[in-house]
């Protein structure tokens, strides 16, 4: 399946690069790579991963990488990852309440 990344996804994943270059530039960028790896191993593995149960009438997903939380939705041949967030966050502030459309 194709991956498509999402420009909040996209915004995410600079922040949490922004985020870890102020102690450690070179393992920020490492880390983000890493991300970045397994949002596309979601092409082949999209469906080994939970419904998040809140979301469940939009399909919307969750992957898990350390302490970061990749959601995703699959939509026919897509997936699209459309937020990742650190696990210690209110993703569900961050996603919308449960009947509105995720971000």
């Amino acid at each position: 399946m194709k991956v498509v990344i999402s420009t909040g996804a996209r915004a995410d994943l600079a922040e949490i690069q922004d985020f870890i270059a102020e102690d450690n530039p070179t393992r920020a960028e490492s880390f983000v790579e890493e991300l970045v790896s397994c949002c596309e191993d979601l092409g082949d593995t999209h469906h080994r991963y939970p419904v998040v149960p809140r979301y469940r009438h939009v399909g919307f997903r969750r992957r898990v990488h350390k302490k970061y939380l990749i959601f995703y939705i699959v939509r026919g041949t897509t997936v699209e990852i459309a937020r990742v967030i650190h696990g210690a966050r209110d993703y569900e502030r961050l996603l919308g309440r449960d009947d509105d459309p995720p971000v």
